[in-house]
């Protein structure tokens, strides 16, 4: 049983690709196969370590389709097969910041329609950072990481955005998703509950949580924090 990864544009992003292949490589351990993964895009498959995984673009009789789920993400045994499959970055990250804050903005480029965080999450994150001395920040829109550090200061704002053209893949994503991994609360957007919009919840910051065992704090498009138990996508 092969993994398909036979995907066009837009091709899943970090976390969905380390749910998936971590979930598969559990798989194939339990059940002592070989994991082979079906694709034509290899060069989009990003941040595993070499050697584990056979790539192949003839299609096989029998294909896993990979699903993205909370319940696979907050299974018990998925931060240690993370921790086997993922090719940790060297970064230099600073000891005394305390909590990752990650902004998602929608992308017409990438995103077909779906419809990330709007101003009342922004608002209620950004009041949320007051709360530290020093914060990590990650986006995919490199002009709000500007504007956060002309806002609070150069020292208070960390990043590792690379402050360039905004893009979906790019060697800085994976520093900076093990960054978020360091920090102990992880805040991110959620999907609204109930909301008849077209939102989706990036993956990107609450895989980086698990990874890390951080707490992880969803902010939905009404401004209203869950956590805990009240944690959803």
């Amino acid at each position: 049983m092969a993994l398909s990864m036979d995907f066009e544009d837009p091709f899943p992003g970090i976390g969905n690709i380390f749910i998936y292949f971590s979930q598969y490589y559990r798989w194939c351990k339990l059940n002592n196969k070989k994991p082979i993964v079906y694709t034509h895009r290899p060069e989009k498959i990003v941040g595993l370590k070499d050697g584990l995984f056979e790539f192949t673009s003839i299609k096989p009789e029998n294909l896993i389709t990979p699903v993205c789920s909370l319940h696979s993400l907050f299974n018990i045994s998925m931060p240690g097969y993370m921790n086997r499959i993922i090719d940790v970055p060297n970064i230099d990250f600073p000891d005394d910041i305390v909590a990752g804050f990650c902004f998602r903005f929608g992308d017409p480029k990438f995103d077909e329609g779906f419809q990330f965080m709007n101003d009342k999450c922004v608002n209620t994150m950004m009041n949320e950072m007051k709360k530290y001395n020093r914060v990590f920040v990650c986006s995919n829109k490199n002009s709000f990481i500007k504007d956060l550090k002309k806002q609070f200061g150069e020292e208070k704002i960390y990043s590792l955005n690379d402050e360039q053209e905004d893009s979906r893949f790019n060697p800085k994503h994976i520093e900076q998703w093990f960054a978020l991994s360091r920090c102990p609360i992880v805040y991110h957007f959620i999907k609204t509950y109930n909301s008849d919009s077209n939102e989706i919840t990036s993956t990107f910051a609450p895989t980086a949580a698990v990874y890390g065992g951080g707490e992880v704090i969803g902010v939905d498009n009404n401004g209203d924090m869950f956590h805990g138990q009240t944690y959803h996508w």
